[in-house]
């Protein structure tokens, strides 16, 4: 059975196949269709994202690559809805199993181009049409198009947001990881306020200062409640070569020996840069031992 028009209502999902099976869902309740297929782009080709009355285990569809004949037709059409009879986009481009009924070609009994304004999202390709008259309610079909591509984009945008921050955190777990275990000391101070951003742990056994915590807090406070400490006598000699330095091109330490008592160091460092080259300061990797001559 199909929906009845007046219920057909889009669900705000995150999962675009969740929310792709609603639209072809609908379309076919609103078309008088057996069958349904919403493709979106892929890396390099269209693929079925929704389906209504599709056959998974016999019908196993790859769209047409994004930049194909059929593709560009179909982003360039300036219809709405294209009738099987107004098709003039190859649907031989699409790879289709020769069990579905003995036929190498997609069936298509409508096309449905889906936009946000001037943006291309995708496309729906109905087929098994039970209404060969074509008489349909054009105002509740032109709603479902819009509602359909501007639902599409959103949830489109939220994956790709959602995605982007799984990325970000999984590469500050690694990177946290990375630091606390290198055996070199690590420190990032940023560049205009001069405040430590970063510190693990390693830095203060190589430098240490005692009955305090110098992260987020100014050099120029550290240094001063604690100026006969390593930590402090490093932070006095980076605040010197800072001063003398030219450009943020060049690193601040390249092999640079430098000595506190007894205690041979060799620092080593890199500017970092944020969005838009904002400055963000100066990265420090501190090891043990004296350069080899």
């Amino acid at each position: 059975g199909y929906i009845d028009p007046k219920s057909l209502v889009f669900s705000k999902q995150i999962k675009i196949k969740t929310l792709g099976n609603d639209i072809c869902r609908a379309f076919a309740s609103v078309l008088q269709c057996r069958q349904a297929i919403l493709f979106l782009p892929g890396r390099h080709n269209y693929k079925i994202f929704g389906d209504y009355g599709l056959n998974k285990n016999i019908y196993q569809i790859r769209g047409p690559n994004l930049n194909s004949p059929f593709s560009l037709t179909i982003k360039k059409s300036a219809d709405w809805l294209i009738t099987k009879k107004n098709i003039v986009a190859n649907l031989s481009e699409f790879t289709v199993p020769s069990a579905v009924k003995n036929s190498k070609q997609l069936p298509a009994d409508y096309i449905i181009p889906l936009r946000v304004k001037k943006k291309f999202i995708g496309f729906l390709i109905l087929s098994n049409s039970l209404n060969q008259s074509n008489n349909f309610d054009q105002t509740l079909i032109k709603h479902l198009i819009q509602q359909a591509g501007i639902y599409l984009d959103q949830t489109l945008l939220k994956q790709q947001l959602q995605h982007d921050r799984n990325e970000l955190a999984q590469a500050k777990q690694i990177k946290n990881y990375l630091l606390a275990h290198l055996t070199n000391g690590a420190v990032l101070i940023n560049y205009y306020q001069e405040r430590i951003i970063y510190l693990n742990k390693s830095m203060l056994k190589i430098l240490p200062i005692k009955n305090y915590h110098p992260l987020h807090h100014k050099i120029e406070t550290i240094i001063k409640e604690k100026p006969k400490d390593d930590f402090s006598v490093f932070l006095s000699f980076y605040k010197e070569r800072k001063s003398q330095r030219r450009s943020l091109q060049k690193p601040l330490f390249i092999n640079q020996e430098f000595s506190i008592g007894n205690k041979k160091l060799i620092l080593n460092s890199i500017f970092i840069w944020g969005a838009n080259k904002q400055k963000e300061g100066d990265f420090i990797l501190i090891a043990p031992g004296s350069k080899q001559t």
